[in-house]
């Protein structure tokens, strides 16, 4: 089993008088296509004021993609409470084809925020907003930025929702972290085969998740690049896992067949990848595998009892969608 990892995106604490000050500025190339980003060396520097248009957009960032100086809007809790103590991260997918995760930034105490895109990434194909309550038990959010070739502020018209998750009851004892032990989530109705050596150190105790109702009930921005699905889990913290990731047992919602094959899907996110070790990018769903339905109907069981078996990529959110 591979070895305990440091928890470095799992739960980003950053001073928020840090946050506040300066452009967002490159902290991680997930994809390792930017090479060595940072304050300097940025796409589109130098550029001259007769060189831009009136959007401030460089000549060498084409009008098919979008210029984005800015993104503002409000995080919420599910009440619609403001989210105060919320990190807001954006990761943008360049015209230049990099894959750039930027420096997280604090909202306000009612749960505004305005977020300033450091230049070398503001010539973007797309890009997705992270939204995550750091010290709290909730789901992080992924939403895809609406993007306009002619507006380079995104004034995000509605809040970003975040939902809390509920800790495991009875965690299992640590024991032997390279072996598998049923964690059961939602009261039961979701129980992960977890190893803890494939999570990052310190986050086995921290495990919690949100089965929702309906699917229908994540937020609408979560859902807008979703597959259909017939469930849905969020997890906190968020994780990657190490190996060739975990088994899983998911409620039977949508009343399949015994021996029915269902697709199962994972949302990227924050170095969330493969076994292979390629990643799944930030806010894509990725079918990493297909469950089966229990003899009594009653569950959608991923089991892992093979090395060519493929698991649960990451804890972020996880669905399983339709035969």
């Amino acid at each position: 089993m591979p070895a305990r990892r440091l928890a470095v995106f799992a739960a980003p604490i950053v001073a928020a008088a840090t946050l506040a000050t300066g452009p967002s500025l490159v902290v991680a190339c997930a994809d390792g296509a930017g090479g060595d980003v940072g304050d300097g060396g940025a796409e589109g520097e130098g550029e001259s004021e007769s060189q831009a248009d009136d959007l401030g957009r460089p000549a060498d960032c084409p009008a098919s993609a979008a210029w984005v100086t800015a993104v503002t809007g409000r995080v919420v809790d599910e009440a619609g409470a403001p989210a105060a103590d919320a990190v807001v991260q954006l990761c943008v997918r360049t015209h230049a084809g990099r894959l750039l995760c930027l420096r997280p930034a604090a909202a306000g105490g009612d749960g505004a925020f305005a977020y300033d895109v450091a230049e070398n990434a503001r010539c973007m194909e797309r890009a997705t907003a992270r939204a995550v309550l750091p010290l709290a038990a909730a789901a992080a959010l992924y939403c895809a930025l609406p993007l306009s070739p002619t507006e380079p502020v995104v004034a995000l018209n509605e809040p970003y929702a975040i939902l809390a998750t509920t800790r495991v009851a009875a965690l299992p004892a640590e024991g032997d972290l390279d072996a598998a032990r049923p964690v059961a989530f939602a009261g039961g109705d979701v129980v992960v085969d977890v190893v803890p050596a494939s999570l990052p150190e310190g986050t086995y105790g921290r495990l919690a998740a949100r089965l929702l109702d309906a699917v229908d009930d994540a937020p609408a921005c979560l859902r807008q690049a979703a597959p259909p699905l017939s469930v849905l889990v969020g997890f906190s913290p968020e994780l990657d896992v190490a190996g060739q990731g975990l088994g899983v047992r998911l409620p039977n919602r949508g009343g399949f067949a015994a021996g029915a094959a269902v697709p199962l899907y994972a949302l990227g996110g924050i170095d969330c990848r493969r076994p292979d070790g390629t990643l799944v990018e930030e806010g894509q769903w990725e079918r990493f595998a297909d469950g089966v339905v229990s003899a009594d109907g009653a569950t959608i069981d991923l089991v892992i009892d093979d090395p060519a078996d493929v698991g649960v990529p990451c804890l972020t959110w996880l669905g399983a969608g339709v035969p």
